[in-house]
């Protein structure tokens, strides 16, 4: 049985970064994001707009809190594509 790093009933508000990757997510974005701020263990939501054509980016955009960040790339690349382009990371 392991031992937990710190003693039970410690204080870890805020200690997690959760990254949310999302394509054309617009009618589920908002709830997500909405749950993931709900614990209290979130110190900051990274959303990774992977180049949506709907209005996930501007739902994510809206959300009045400073936890929250939008990162958007300008198109979905899988991995299978990374591949074959030469690009492993």
């Amino acid at each position: 049985m392991s031992t937990p790093s710190a003693p039970l009933g410690s204080d870890h508000s805020g200690c997690l970064s959760v990254v949310m990757p999302c394509f054309n997510e617009e009618a589920t974005v908002a709830l997500v994001c909405k749950q993931v701020l709900e614990s209290p263990y979130t110190g900051q939501l990274i959303v990774v707009d992977d180049g949506s054509t709907d209005a996930t980016a501007d739902i994510v955009s809206s959300i009045d809190d400073p936890r929250v960040r939008l990162v958007r790339q300008p198109r979905t690349v899988e991995k299978g594509q990374r591949s074959a382009e030469g690009s492993h990371w």
